[in-house]
């Protein structure tokens, strides 16, 4: 399965998803139209609130990422050695 998420530059780990729903669980998106508009979203949001004086900055190092579930993309002969690997 293929899904979007949107992540974050940190210093220890590089890009990671650390947007979270209200439940912790992970924010995803279904499309790239889907992730691309929450990001917009959140630098109109951020900017808005930097020019009416509610905070200094906001984190603007983000990037939309495509993530592929499962093993549905490798190798038919691979998925078999993965089998072997568990």
């Amino acid at each position: 399965m293929k899904h979007y998420e949107i992540h974050t530059y940190t210093l220890a780990d590089g890009y990671v998803n650390t947007w979270l729903t209200v439940s912790d669980q992970p924010v995803t998106f279904d499309t790239y139209a889907q992730a691309l508009k929450a990001l917009r979203d959140y630098y109109a949001d951020g900017d808005d609130a930097v020019l009416g004086g509610e905070i200094c900055d906001y984190e603007r190092d983000l990037k939309i990422v495509e993530v592929i579930t499962g093993n549905e993309h490798v190798h038919p002969i691979m998925r078999e050695a993965l089998k072997c690997l568990r």
